[in-house]
């Protein structure tokens, strides 16, 4: 039997970043579903007892699978290592990781953002700040007790391990172009696999060569762009000395107590040429292609102290939504800066994400540091309006507060779980009704759209 109510899992650690692997379709039988969780201070003395992630002689890997099954509702655990060819500059230990991007067609490579206390200061509290593309090796796993998957070919269930292999670090210059807080890969066709061997065979093959064999590729998508706090660099994974192109570069700005940085950004998925990004109080949209260091396009007041996150509208061209430090949830047409499409009173604290659902952009949710997940319909702004009759809207600064289930636009439901502020919200790569959250205290909470909410929008 299905569950409507989600499930909660402590993974005992701290954590900040969140995302969804996609399943092959050989294996998912509709109700299984993955999250890579990235964790913070993973030092191998300070690494609970009992906690998964845990590489090699005892090393902490930094990385925990966990997989939700909708069936059983329940959330175990696939086992995490370093790959055994790592060198020891390789190995993700002693790190905080910060964001994670899974490839758009190849859900075995990952793109890691983390940062690294410099040995030579180690309790200084200075760190260096990377981004890896890591590789992970899905295997069958002996272990009756590891987490199963279902095998439709031979109609029985199968246990996984994960090592991880880190197979490139991107080479920039963090004094210069600041922190890297994100990793973008350009828009693709997502694929899905029916042969297990393009995904989860291990091989013997010492390194990966992205340019030989179908297996080792970059499925169509190679180029990447890295969101530093000075500095946006787009990179072509593909040429053996990867360099970077300088799309935007910013010098240090101070307003009062706040510096200027960039944030949170989005690939706009109609132009795919085109980023937007939050800076500061604003948003901005470069072209990536041919960059002019200057944004295309801009909302110059999108929060009144930080925007931290934005995210377009997967089904109409020129809408983004952000979320920043006022707590509230705005919605923009680029074409008319000057004045959001509709705000709503989300959030008592920061927003830290803002997603629409990838199929049904009726649908968001939005986390924060107040420690609540929030799933909302928003109809009457959306590609497809339960109301045909209504008439666009020409925007206010007025934020409404939407509490009333049966109107166009509502609070759907808020799951207030978790104990500490959330950081990570993704909507599943695996099912268009299921998403999950985690808190930085490490509390995993599995949210589901409600079937009533379904039928609104299927009918």
């Amino acid at each position: 039997m299905f569950s409507t109510t989600g499930a909660t899992y402590d993974l005992q650690c701290y954590c900040r970043s969140i995302c969804s692997l996609k399943i092959p379709s050989k294996y998912r039988n509709n109700t299984k579903h993955w999250f890579l969780v990235g964790q913070q201070n993973v030092l191998p003395e300070t690494n609970r007892s009992g906690a998964s992630g845990i590489g090699a002689g005892g090393q902490a890997v930094g990385l925990r699978i966990v997989e939700y099954s909708e069936d059983m509702n329940s959330v175990t655990e696939i086992p995490v290592t370093h790959y055994e060819n790592s060198s020891r500059d390789e190995a993700l230990k002693e790190v905080e990781i910060w964001s994670l991007s899974p490839h758009p067609g190849n859900p075995n490579l990952v793109f890691i953002v983390g940062s690294t206390p410099l040995k030579r200061n180690k309790d200084s509290g200075s760190f260096q700040h990377w981004a890896k593309l890591c590789r992970l090796r899905f295997t069958e796993s002996s272990d009756a007790n590891d987490s199963p998957s279902f095998d439709s070919e031979h109609g029985e269930s199968i246990s996984w391990k994960c090592s991880v292999e880190v197979v490139k670090t991107l080479d920039f210059d963090e004094s210069k172009h600041g922190r890297v807080s994100e990793i973008h890969w350009a828009p693709t066709e997502e694929v899905l696999y029916d042969d297990p061997g393009d995904l989860l065979e291990d091989t013997n093959q010492e390194d990966l060569d992205f340019d030989e064999g179908e297996r080792f590729s970059y499925r169509g998508s190679q180029v990447i762009v890295s969101v530093h706090s000075k500095s946006i660099l787009c990179w072509d994974l593909s040429v053996p000395e990867t360099s970077f192109t300088i799309v935007a570069a910013k010098t240090d700005v101070q307003t009062e107590n706040r510096s200027f940085v960039f944030s949170g950004s989005s690939w706009d998925p109609h132009h795919p040429s085109e980023l937007a990004v939050g800076y500061g109080t604003s948003i901005e949209v470069y072209n990536v292609e041919e960059p002019t260091g200057e944004p295309i396009r801009s909302i110059p007041v999108a929060d009144s102290s930080m925007v931290r996150q934005v995210d377009y509208n997967p089904n109409k061209p020129y809408f983004i939504l952000s979320g920043g430090d006022d707590g509230t949830i705005k919605f923009w047409d680029l074409r008319k800066p000057s004045l959001p499409v509709q705000i709503i009173a989300g959030h008592s604290l920061w927003v830290t994400q803002v997603k629409y659902n990838k199929s049904h952009d009726q649908l968001i949710i939005s986390s924060g540091t107040d420690g609540v997940v929030s799933l909302w319909r928003m109809s009457s702004i959306s590609s497809a309006p339960l109301l045909d009759f209504l008439a666009e809207d020409e925007g206010s600064n007025d934020a409404i507060p939407l509490n009333e289930s049966d109107s166009d636009d509502a609070l759907i439901k808020k799951n207030e779980e978790h104990t500490d502020s959330i950081y990570g919200a993704v909507w599943s790569r695996n099912d268009a009704w299921v998403f999950a959250s985690v808190s930085y205290d490490g509390r995993l909470c599995i949210g589901h759209v409600p079937s009533a909410e379904k039928y609104k929008i299927l009918l």
